[in-house]
This record gives structure tokens, sequence and C-alpha cells, in this order.
């Protein structure tokens, strides 16, 4: 036995536990053994997190004397503040060559900052997993990797009002990044260092299962942990299975064991009605949960409930990630399996879903809530919710989470991007996306969308002015493929994350992150008094056109009526519009 867990071994005192938590909940708690190793979380008697300059030093005092703990720096947050990732194996496994047939568990921790469980839990985690090393063999095939903090700028932002909401820490960090940038909104466009540096950890690791450590807003009620472990459609079928079958009714199982039943996290049908039921989400790629399932990496939101007190919270955290670390050892072979035959699944579908509608269809859940009601308020003289916590109920609700197709395509051989579009080649590129390049200038049959109708937002979200209206057309034509385009094959492991970034339709895709905005920008316009005698010209010489002016005329009076639209119609039919204007640059080719 090291020195380390000889010193951890001397002796046995359960973390603190809140008044009401069950009898069997205490058998599965963090153990504190001796006084060296304690956390900073644990020295508050769960009042505090730990604060942003003696994060790392806790797990360097690990490391220090534990072989099997390794810290590397994966990059820097947006004001250059280290970003490191912790890998936890009883075999010192601390490259991924050496995976092998262990199973990888990814969890991020402070993404937002201020929801700080967390980064207290994984420090509780690392500890409890090298005592349980030394004890057997339940994690002999994990290889266990976090991310201490990944909002580090955030972190450092550091008081007591961060959140108004929430019951403690004393003092929390920040939702937003040294830039003001929502990290958990950037998996797509990656505007931020922060993500630059998970995706690259990210696509080196290739994990099994993820978490992502959270805390909510909203509604009272009695659960402490709820969470998203997601078996919708968009997943491929074995994953789906997997999920549904085995590893949700697994962790809700032993999560209930623990004295912490689970229920989904809390999206409520009607605003602040919670008896009219929830609603489940399929996640987009601008979410963390939503991106790593383009890699075929299984998503876990953990949320717990901001009301209850710290020590709750982090011990709900660290109790959800120990069971999905003991399944996710016990089952490597299984995850490794399920994974390899989800990639070759996606890589052999033809048709896509870029959109899904949540449809009526519900299933029954329990839900621990407590009474509630309407209150008039003496401030505002608006409606309050009241919630009696001296009244707690069980309620059987309705959970809306099946999912119906709303918008399918066919998926093209490949994609092919002109080589001015450095940014989103940049991005390809990070994350690990195969391309070639065109070496001979050619001509080539493809599909090309064009956008007929373009409006955005008044105000910036996340840094962009995002589009809410975004209308595209598509047409077979023959273009020229330039020597230097890249041709991005479909068919390879990155194949979702292709789709959803580069169809302009997808609901993240980089077209709606403004990384085309300058294509809706006409540059070059005519002056009527020049333009007409061309365009006459025009209506002379080409029938089709004249006929589609002619019938515009008459059924459209708006157009008829204005000598601006006229000229402006003929102008866009003619070889001097401009090509750049409202095309999306980016085609698709259906390969023979």
């Amino acid at each position: 036995m090291n020195t380390l867990l000889r010193t951890l071994s001397r002796s046995f005192v359960f973390l603190l536990l809140g008044a009401s938590a069950p009898a069997s909940a205490s058998q599965n708690t963090p153990t504190t053994k001796g006084t060296k190793h304690l956390t900073d979380f644990e020295k508050s008697k769960g009042l505090k997190t730990v604060h942003p300059t003696r994060t790392m030093l806790f797990y360097r005092q690990l490391a220090a004397k534990d072989p099997r703990v390794h810290i590397e720096q994966i990059g820097t947050g947006d004001a250059g503040h280290p970003i490191h990732v912790v890998i936890v194996s009883k075999s010192k496994r601390f490259t991924p060559k050496q995976i092998g047939q262990h199973a990888v568990i990814l969890v991020n921790n402070g993404i937002h900052s201020g929801e700080s469980c967390g980064i207290d839990a994984t420090q509780l985690m690392v500890r409890e997993l090298l005592q349980d090393m030394e004890k057997g063999h339940t994690y002999d095939n994990l290889i266990f990797v976090t991310i201490p903090v990944l909002n580090v700028g955030g972190q450092r932002q550091f008081r007591r009002y961060n959140r108004a909401n929430q019951n403690g820490p004393v003092r929390m960090g920040f939702r937003g990044n040294a830039r003001n940038y929502d990290l958990n909104r950037d998996f797509i466009k990656a505007d931020t260092q922060n993500i630059l540096a998970f995706t690259k950890l990210f696509h080196r690791w290739k994990p099994h299962i993820f978490v992502d450590n959270h805390s909510t807003n909203g509604a009272d009620y009695q659960h402490t942990m709820t969470y998203t472990l997601p078996e919708g459609p968009d997943l491929s079928p074995s994953m789906r299975a997997l999920i549904k079958t085995q590893l949700k009714p697994f962790v809700e199982k032993d999560m209930a064991k623990k004295g912490l039943p689970l229920c989904p996290y809390v999206t409520p049908v009607k605003y602040q009605d919670l008896k009219k039921g929830l609603k489940g989400w399929i996640y987009s790629g601008r979410f963390s949960t939503g991106y790593v399932k383009f890699f075929h990496t299984i998503p876990v939101l953990s949320e717990t409930h901001m009301l209850k007190s710290y020590k709750k919270r982090v011990r709900a955290s660290f109790e959800l990630m120990k069971t999905l670390a003991q399944y996710a050892s016990k089952h490597a072979r299984l995850l490794h399996q399920t994974k390899q035959k989800a990639t070759q699944e996606a890589m052999q579908q033809t048709r896509y879903t870029l959109r899904w509608k949540r449809t009526k269809a519900s299933k029954k859940i329990t839900f621990l809530g407590y009474a509630y009601y309407k209150e008039k308020s003496s401030l505002t003289g608006g409606l309050l919710t009241r919630y009696d916590r001296s009244k707690p109920q069980t309620w059987t609700i309705p959970f809306y989470n099946s999912f119906a197709p709303k918008h399918q395509i066919d998926i093209p051989h490949a994609y092919l991007i002109p080589p001015a579009w450095k940014g989103v080649l940049k991005r390809l590129r990070h994350n690990k996306i195969k391309m070639t390049k065109v070496e001979k200038t050619h001509t080539l049959t493809v599909r090309q969308s064009i956008f007929t109708k373009a409006a955005w937002s008044k105000r910036p979200y996340e840094g962009h002015f995002y589009p809410t209206t975004l209308q595209t057309e598509s047409f077979t034509r023959r273009v020229v493929i330039e020597k230097g385009t890249w041709i991005v094959p479909t068919k390879q492991p990155g194949r979702r994350y292709i789709i959803e970034t580069l169809e302009p339709t997808a609901r993240d895709a980089f077209v709606r992150w403004g990384f085309f905005n300058t294509l809706f920008q006409q540059k070059e316009y005519f002056s009527p008094y020049t333009f007409e005698g061309i365009a006459k010209k025009l209506l002379k010489r080409d029938k089709r056109l004249r006929e589609i002016f002619e019938n515009r005329l008459r059924k459209e009076p708006d157009f008829a009526s204005s000598p601006r639209k006229r000229l402006q119609f003929i102008y866009q039919s003619s070889p001097y519009y401009e090509k750049p204007h409202n095309t999306y640059p980016i085609v698709r080719w259906f390969k023979k």
C-alpha cells in the first residue's frame, strides 16, 4: 500500500450528510480517511467550494504521492489561465494509445463556474477511486478523465452574488468566461480557447461516457438530482438500445438505493405548473451533450437542484459519477462494442434528420414535488408561484420525450468547400475531420443552395447575430470546382458533425452562427437610368424571363407599382447580378 493510502486508511469518517439523508445513503458516501487530503469543501463543513487558486493544489498533492494520478495542461482559457486534465487509472494508462479494452469516462466541471458542485464532487470522486482501487477490482477496467474546471476565467470571478437563485456555496464563480461567453453554447462555433482545449482533449480520448456537471434554475421540488441521459431517435440504434435497456435502468436503480431518486431534467410543459408534466429535448451541437453525441459518446447531463444545501448537491453529483464509473468499468467491453457499432450504423445511413418535432406521446413518471399555489406579489403586483415544503407530494405526471422527423435530407457523398472559408476549415480540422484538396480545376454536377429569405435578431446572441429566419432552395447545377477546394467525404467517424455544421438548414450549422454573413450583403448595384436600356434588351432577348416578368405584373400589385422592384427583378435575373450574393458556397456532391 503506498504512502497516500496508508495515510488515508488511518480513520473512517463519513462525509457530511444532511439530517434527512436516508440511512442507506450513508453506505455509499465519500469517505474522509485522515485529515491530510481533505478537500476545501470538507474543511468548510460543506459550505464552501474550493477557491480558484487552490483547485489544482488538491490534485497535485494526490499525484505527488500516488502514481495512479496524472495531470496535464491541455490549454488555456481566453484570459490565459491554464486548463488542466486529471487522469486516474489503476493500471497507469495515461495516454489514449494505452486504452485497450478499458472504458473511458470524461467528466467536465465548471463550464458554468457558478454551478460548482461538480468541481468539489470530482475531488471527492478522485480520492474515492484511489481508495476503492486499493481495496478491490471495481475500477480495474476504467480510465477516469476529468477537467477540474473548464471555465477557468469564470471561476476567477469569485464572489457571493453570482447566483441569485442558488443556495450556496458562500462564494462561487460566474457563468460567463473571461470574454463573457457561455461555454455551453460554444461547442459548434468554438469561439473560445476553452472549447478548443476541450475538443482537442475529447478527440484524443474518444470517451465512451461524458458527464457534464451543472446545477439547475427554476422550480422547487424534492429531488436533489435531475439529469438527462438521452434515448431519442437521433441516436444510433445500438447506442439507443444500450441506454434504454441497460445503462438508464442501472443508473436509476442504483441512485434510488442511495436515497437519491432521479427524475428528468425539469422543463415544465406549462411554466410553473409541474403537474402538467415535463418535456424532453434533443440537444443540438451548441451544447456539450449535443456535441458529444455527434461522435457517439453517451452524454449525461447532471443537474443538481439549486435550492438544496450545497453539501447535498455535492454529494448527489459524487454519487451519480460513482454509479456511472462502476457501470463503465463493469461493462467496458460492451461500451467499446457499442461505440464502434454506432459509428458504423451512422456511416450506413442514406437519410439524415436535421430537425425533430416533439410528438404528443408521453409516458408516466413519478415526480416528487411540493404543494404549490399562486399568490399575488405585494412588491410587483404580479402572480408568484409559492411552494410549500411542509407538504411534500408524490405525483404521476406525463413526460413528453417522443420525437418524429420534421426535416430530412439525403446524405451526399461529400461536401466541397472553397479554400477561402478558413474559419470553417479550421473547425473541421480541429474536430479531426478528414479532407482532401482538389489539385486541378474542373467542372462537376452538384447540389447548391441559395438563401431565399433571411432575417437576423436585433441583439447579438453569444457574440453573433443569430438568424431568426433562414430559408433556402436547392438546385442541381454544373459548377466550376477550383483548384484548392477541399473535399469533405461524409463516410467517416465524424459524419454527424459534418452534416450538422455544413447543411445550411441544420439548427447549429456554421451559416447560422454567422460564418457566411458576408454573402448576405450585395456589393454591386445598378442605376436605373443606365440599366433600363439593358433591361429592355434582356426582356426582348429572353422569352422565359419576359413571361415571368409579365406574369408578376398581372398578379402582384406591389411589384407592378414599384419601378425599383421591376428593375431589381430583371437585374437579379441577368448576368450582371453577382454570384456570391445569397448563394451558399459549400456544395453537395452526390456520387453516382
